[in-house]
Protein backbone atom coordinates (compact mmCIF):
# COMPACT_ATOMS: atom_id res chain seq x y z
CA UNK A 1 0.00 0.00 0.00
CA UNK A 2 1.06 3.52 -1.10
CA UNK A 3 1.25 6.28 1.99
CA UNK A 4 -0.42 9.84 0.77
CA UNK A 5 2.61 11.65 1.19
CA UNK A 6 3.57 15.29 -0.24
CA UNK A 7 6.31 16.95 0.00
CA UNK A 8 6.15 19.82 2.40
CA UNK A 9 8.83 22.46 3.08
CA UNK A 10 12.58 22.67 3.40
CA UNK A 11 14.73 23.66 6.54
CA UNK A 12 17.49 26.16 5.60
CA UNK A 13 19.16 27.10 9.10
CA UNK A 14 20.59 30.24 9.20
CA UNK A 15 22.95 31.99 11.82
CA UNK A 16 20.86 35.25 11.78
CA UNK A 17 17.70 35.60 10.49
CA UNK A 18 17.52 39.06 9.41
CA UNK A 19 21.02 38.14 7.49
CA UNK A 20 19.31 35.24 6.12
CA UNK A 21 16.57 36.97 4.66
CA UNK A 22 18.62 39.47 3.16
CA UNK A 23 20.84 36.91 1.46
CA UNK A 24 17.75 34.89 -0.06
CA UNK A 25 16.55 38.39 -1.44
CA UNK A 26 19.48 38.77 -3.06
CA UNK A 27 19.00 35.55 -4.73
CA UNK A 28 15.85 36.84 -5.92
CA UNK A 29 13.67 35.23 -3.97
CA UNK A 30 10.49 36.96 -1.91
CA UNK A 31 11.19 35.99 1.96
CA UNK A 32 8.01 36.19 4.34
CA UNK A 33 8.33 37.21 7.73
CA UNK A 34 7.04 33.70 9.60
CA UNK A 35 7.37 34.43 13.34
CA UNK A 36 8.51 32.83 16.45
CA UNK A 37 7.73 29.22 17.53
CA UNK A 38 6.42 27.92 20.59
CA UNK A 39 9.03 28.24 23.38
CA UNK A 40 10.74 30.92 21.84
CA UNK A 41 13.85 29.28 21.31
CA UNK A 42 13.35 29.62 17.22
CA UNK A 43 12.25 32.00 14.84
CA UNK A 44 11.30 31.75 10.96
CA UNK A 45 10.90 32.93 7.45
CA UNK A 46 9.51 31.66 4.54
CA UNK A 47 9.32 31.29 0.75
CA UNK A 48 6.17 30.30 -0.21
CA UNK A 49 6.30 28.62 -3.97
CA UNK A 50 3.81 28.59 -6.12
CA UNK A 51 3.01 24.66 -5.81
CA UNK A 52 2.02 25.05 -2.39
CA UNK A 53 4.96 24.50 -0.84
CA UNK A 54 8.08 26.18 0.76
CA UNK A 55 11.43 26.90 1.74
CA UNK A 56 11.70 28.14 5.74
CA UNK A 57 14.42 30.28 6.92
CA UNK A 58 15.10 29.17 10.62
CA UNK A 59 17.28 30.57 13.39
CA UNK A 60 17.51 30.85 16.98
CA UNK A 61 16.36 33.70 18.46
CA UNK A 62 18.91 34.74 20.87
CA UNK A 63 23.03 34.21 20.08
CA UNK A 64 23.28 32.62 23.91
CA UNK A 65 21.15 29.58 22.80
CA UNK A 66 23.39 28.76 19.79
CA UNK A 67 26.68 28.91 21.77
CA UNK A 68 24.66 26.65 24.34
CA UNK A 69 23.91 24.24 21.39
CA UNK A 70 26.97 24.11 20.10
CA UNK A 71 28.71 23.20 22.99
CA UNK A 72 26.06 20.57 24.01
CA UNK A 73 26.55 19.15 20.53
CA UNK A 74 30.41 18.81 21.01
CA UNK A 75 30.01 17.31 24.04
CA UNK A 76 27.48 15.16 23.30
CA UNK A 77 25.74 16.51 27.08
CA UNK A 78 21.66 16.80 25.63
CA UNK A 79 20.44 15.70 28.93
CA UNK A 80 21.63 19.25 30.18
CA UNK A 81 19.08 20.90 28.77
CA UNK A 82 15.42 19.96 29.17
CA UNK A 83 14.31 20.55 25.61
CA UNK A 84 17.30 18.59 23.88
CA UNK A 85 15.91 15.25 25.96
CA UNK A 86 13.10 14.43 23.45
CA UNK A 87 13.56 13.35 19.78
CA UNK A 88 12.20 15.88 17.93
CA UNK A 89 13.94 18.47 20.67
CA UNK A 90 16.87 16.90 19.56
CA UNK A 91 16.73 16.76 16.16
CA UNK A 92 15.17 20.24 15.50
CA UNK A 93 17.44 21.76 17.86
CA UNK A 94 20.26 20.13 16.49
CA UNK A 95 19.79 21.66 13.54
CA UNK A 96 20.65 24.86 14.82
CA UNK A 97 23.37 23.43 16.83
CA UNK A 98 24.95 22.07 13.55
CA UNK A 99 24.81 25.74 12.03
CA UNK A 100 24.63 26.87 8.86
CA UNK A 101 23.12 24.74 6.22
CA UNK A 102 20.29 22.57 4.71
CA UNK A 103 18.94 21.13 7.74
CA UNK A 104 15.81 18.86 6.81
CA UNK A 105 12.85 18.40 5.18
CA UNK A 106 9.03 17.80 6.00
CA UNK A 107 6.34 15.27 4.06
CA UNK A 108 2.74 16.49 4.40
CA UNK A 109 0.18 13.68 5.91
CA UNK A 110 -3.12 14.15 5.30
CA UNK A 111 -3.89 11.41 8.47
CA UNK A 112 -0.55 11.70 10.38
CA UNK A 113 -2.10 9.02 13.26
CA UNK A 114 -3.02 6.84 10.51
CA UNK A 115 0.15 7.57 8.42
CA UNK A 116 2.19 6.32 11.24
CA UNK A 117 0.20 3.25 11.99
CA UNK A 118 0.84 1.75 8.47
CA UNK A 119 4.34 2.97 8.17
CA UNK A 120 4.76 1.18 12.00
CA UNK A 121 3.81 -2.01 10.24
CA UNK A 122 6.50 -1.98 7.28
CA UNK A 123 8.93 -1.85 10.82
CA UNK A 124 9.78 1.71 10.42
CA UNK A 125 9.93 3.50 13.65
CA UNK A 126 8.38 6.99 14.45
CA UNK A 127 7.34 8.83 17.14
CA UNK A 128 3.88 9.54 18.23
CA UNK A 129 2.62 13.03 16.63
CA UNK A 130 3.42 16.31 19.00
CA UNK A 131 1.73 19.49 18.53
CA UNK A 132 3.87 22.37 17.30
CA UNK A 133 3.08 26.63 16.48
CA UNK A 134 4.05 29.69 15.82
CA UNK A 135 3.12 32.72 16.38
CA UNK A 136 2.97 34.86 12.90
CA UNK A 137 3.97 38.88 13.10
CA UNK A 138 -0.12 39.40 12.87
CA UNK A 139 -0.75 37.49 15.98
CA UNK A 140 -2.29 34.54 14.06
CA UNK A 141 -1.14 31.91 15.84
CA UNK A 142 -0.34 28.45 13.60
CA UNK A 143 -0.77 24.98 14.83
CA UNK A 144 0.52 22.01 13.79
CA UNK A 145 1.25 18.43 14.13
CA UNK A 146 4.58 16.86 13.88
CA UNK A 147 5.90 13.63 13.59
CA UNK A 148 9.77 12.12 13.85
CA UNK A 149 11.64 9.31 12.74
CA UNK A 150 14.99 7.61 14.81
CA UNK A 151 17.24 7.99 11.57
CA UNK A 152 18.28 11.50 10.36
CA UNK A 153 18.24 10.35 6.55
CA UNK A 154 14.24 9.46 6.77
CA UNK A 155 12.18 12.79 6.37
CA UNK A 156 10.23 14.50 9.81
CA UNK A 157 6.02 14.35 9.08
CA UNK A 158 3.51 17.19 9.26
CA UNK A 159 -0.01 17.56 10.04
CA UNK A 160 -2.00 20.91 9.73
CA UNK A 161 -4.51 21.79 12.82
CA UNK A 162 -4.94 24.70 11.59
CA UNK A 163 -5.54 25.24 7.56
CA UNK A 164 -2.58 25.08 5.63
CA UNK A 165 -3.24 28.60 4.38
CA UNK A 166 -2.21 29.81 7.78
CA UNK A 167 1.54 28.29 7.48
CA UNK A 168 1.87 29.43 3.58
CA UNK A 169 3.03 32.98 2.44
CA UNK A 170 0.18 34.92 1.04
CA UNK A 171 -0.43 33.60 -2.79
CA UNK A 172 0.64 37.31 -4.12
CA UNK A 173 4.75 36.20 -2.09
CA UNK A 174 4.71 33.40 -3.75
CA UNK A 175 6.47 35.20 -6.64
CA UNK A 176 10.11 35.36 -7.60
CA UNK A 177 12.21 37.39 -9.84
CA UNK A 178 14.44 33.94 -9.85
CA UNK A 179 10.88 32.46 -11.37
CA UNK A 180 11.35 29.63 -8.50
CA UNK A 181 7.87 28.08 -8.84
CA UNK A 182 8.54 24.70 -6.94
CA UNK A 183 10.74 21.98 -5.98
CA UNK A 184 11.49 19.08 -8.38
CA UNK A 185 13.85 16.80 -6.46
CA UNK A 186 15.69 16.72 -2.67
CA UNK A 187 18.77 15.05 -2.69
CA UNK A 188 20.13 13.78 0.72
CA UNK A 189 23.20 12.32 1.33
CA UNK A 190 23.47 9.23 2.76
CA UNK A 191 26.25 7.14 4.34
CA UNK A 192 24.24 3.44 3.33
CA UNK A 193 22.24 3.56 0.26
CA UNK A 194 20.67 0.25 0.54
CA UNK A 195 19.96 1.21 4.38
CA UNK A 196 18.80 4.77 3.53
CA UNK A 197 16.51 3.03 -0.13
CA UNK A 198 15.15 0.08 2.00
CA UNK A 199 13.88 2.62 4.72
CA UNK A 200 12.41 5.22 2.07
CA UNK A 201 10.91 1.99 0.80
CA UNK A 202 9.19 1.09 3.45
CA UNK A 203 8.18 4.96 4.16
CA UNK A 204 6.64 5.54 0.93
CA UNK A 205 5.25 1.74 0.62
CA UNK A 206 6.61 1.18 -2.37
CA UNK A 207 6.24 -2.24 -3.59
CA UNK A 208 9.50 -2.18 -5.43
CA UNK A 209 12.94 -0.50 -4.54
CA UNK A 210 13.66 2.19 -7.78
CA UNK A 211 17.21 0.96 -9.59
CA UNK A 212 20.60 2.01 -8.54
CA UNK A 213 22.02 4.65 -10.53
CA UNK A 214 26.49 4.82 -10.67
CA UNK A 215 28.18 8.03 -11.96
CA UNK A 216 31.55 7.62 -13.94
CA UNK A 217 32.88 9.58 -11.19
CA UNK A 218 31.58 6.72 -8.77
CA UNK A 219 29.23 7.96 -6.63
CA UNK A 220 25.45 5.80 -6.27
CA UNK A 221 21.92 7.01 -6.21
CA UNK A 222 18.12 6.23 -5.95
CA UNK A 223 15.22 8.24 -6.90
CA UNK A 224 12.32 7.53 -5.27
CA UNK A 225 9.11 9.70 -6.81
CA UNK A 226 7.09 11.97 -5.09
CA UNK A 227 3.97 12.37 -6.40
CA UNK A 228 3.67 13.89 -10.05
CA UNK A 229 6.44 16.64 -10.00
CA UNK A 230 8.64 16.27 -6.93
CA UNK A 231 11.10 13.11 -6.23
CA UNK A 232 13.62 12.32 -3.42
CA UNK A 233 17.13 11.32 -4.42
CA UNK A 234 19.07 9.28 -2.27
CA UNK A 235 23.13 9.69 -3.00
CA UNK A 236 26.30 7.77 -1.63
CA UNK A 237 29.15 9.25 -2.31
CA UNK A 238 32.16 7.22 -3.71
CA UNK A 239 34.99 6.21 -1.39
CA UNK A 240 37.66 8.57 -3.28
CA UNK A 241 35.28 11.35 -2.43
CA UNK A 242 36.69 13.18 0.31
CA UNK A 243 35.47 16.08 0.17
CA UNK A 244 31.36 14.49 0.42
CA UNK A 245 32.29 12.29 3.45
CA UNK A 246 33.63 15.17 5.64
CA UNK A 247 30.05 16.95 4.60
CA UNK A 248 28.35 13.56 5.26
CA UNK A 249 29.80 13.11 8.35
CA UNK A 250 29.01 16.36 9.29
CA UNK A 251 25.58 17.03 8.50
CA UNK A 252 24.65 13.55 9.69
CA UNK A 253 22.91 12.47 6.71
CA UNK A 254 20.82 15.80 6.22
CA UNK A 255 19.83 16.92 3.25
CA UNK A 256 22.56 18.04 0.24
CA UNK A 257 20.86 20.15 -2.44
CA UNK A 258 17.48 20.99 -3.48
CA UNK A 259 16.59 21.22 -7.08
CA UNK A 260 14.01 23.55 -8.34
CA UNK A 261 11.63 24.53 -10.90
CA UNK A 262 10.92 27.51 -12.53
CA UNK A 263 7.97 29.54 -15.04
CA UNK A 264 10.43 29.18 -17.63
CA UNK A 265 10.79 25.52 -17.26
CA UNK A 266 14.83 26.30 -16.17
CA UNK A 267 15.40 24.54 -13.40
CA UNK A 268 18.03 26.00 -10.11
CA UNK A 269 20.35 24.15 -7.57
CA UNK A 270 19.87 25.45 -4.19
CA UNK A 271 23.52 24.67 -2.19
CA UNK A 272 25.16 25.46 0.81
CA UNK A 273 28.91 26.12 0.69
CA UNK A 274 30.61 26.55 4.09
CA UNK A 275 32.47 29.66 3.19
CA UNK A 276 30.23 31.42 0.55
CA UNK A 277 26.74 30.10 2.49
CA UNK A 278 23.73 29.81 0.20
CA UNK A 279 23.81 29.96 -3.70
CA UNK A 280 21.85 29.32 -6.78
CA UNK A 281 22.81 28.42 -10.03
CA UNK A 282 21.78 26.80 -12.59
CA UNK A 283 21.05 23.25 -13.03
CA UNK A 284 20.46 20.77 -15.77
Amino acid sequence: MTVSLSFDHAVLVVEDLNKGISRFEDLGFTVTPGGVHAGGRTHNALIGLGDGTYLELVAATRHALRVLLRFIQLTGAWGIYPPTRTTMGRRFLGLIAAGSGIGDYALRARDLGDTILSIRGRGLLFDDPVPGSRMRPDRQVVSWRTSVPQTNDLPFLIEDITPLDFRLPVESARDHQNETRGVAKITVLVPSLEQSAARYQALLGSETAPPVQTSPKGTRSVVFPLGESTAIELLAPSVTDAGARRYLASRDGRPLRISLTTRSGRFLSLEHASQSGYRLSPFS
